[in-house]
């Protein structure tokens, strides 16, 4: 009996090799623009690493104009979809630090994340919209809430909007090579259930050496 041989492929990530997560994203994307970096099931969308990085680039620019800088958060509210990978990657490319609001949490649970993160800016969609705006008036500091699907709700605006209120001057490149390996890249809030939910740090540096490892 013959023995069947199996090629592998030995091909070295490009991004493995990146101190930070910008690091990493934009090694990825600069090596391989052509390939899918997002899809969602039966392929009703999806998107090259090239169409993400520049995705991400104009969010990063649309944040930027709104404020947010390095070491601010920005809350994530949202479903698994394309915009929450969008707005992810944008938020740390600011040297920011994105975190996900579980989508079960009540009111009083999401005022404490967004009061505990210090968090301006909230990224949400319409089935959390009324929810977040409800929140808000009971949180000082968030300036302003963006959700991604649909026609924005009164004193929302959309992620497209978000985009199209970046600075063309924004220095996108300057801004992700600063990110530190000990920068904090995103926070990871416990679940509440034995008191107020608690936030972990995770810096680039761990990921990164997750990643490797």
């Amino acid at each position: 009996m013959g023995v069947e041989t199996v090629a592998r492929n030995t091909e070295r990530p490009a991004g493995l090799d990146g101190r930070t997560a910008c690091e990493a994203f934009q090694a990825t994307a600069a090596a391989h623009p052509d390939r899918p970096a997002i899809r969602t099931r039966g392929d009703e969308f999806t998107c090259s690493w090239g169409e993400y990085a520049a995705r991400v680039q104009t969010i990063a620019a649309g944040l930027a104009a709104a404020g947010v800088s390095r070491g601010d958060t920005v809350a994530l509210m949202l479903a698994n979809r394309p915009e929450f990978h969008f707005a992810d990657a944008a938020v740390m490319h600011l040297g920011a630090t994105p975190f996900s609001v579980y989508n079960t949490y009540t009111k009083e649970q999401i005022a404490h994340l967004l009061q505990d993160a210090a968090s301006r800016v909230v990224i949400t969609e319409q089935a959390h919209a009324d929810k977040i705006l409800a929140v808000r008036e009971a949180v000082e500091g968030v300036e302003q809430v963006v959700v991604v699907d649909g026609e924005p709700p009164p004193e929302t605006i959309s992620l497209d909007q978000l985009a199209e209120g970046g600075a063309g001057d924004f220095e996108f490149e300057a801004a992700w090579r600063a990110v530190r390996p000990e920068d904090v890249l995103t926070l990871i809030y416990t679940s509440g259930t034995t008191g107020p939910p608690k936030g972990v740090q995770i810096i680039h540096a761990n990921i990164c050496e997750t990643v490797r490892s």
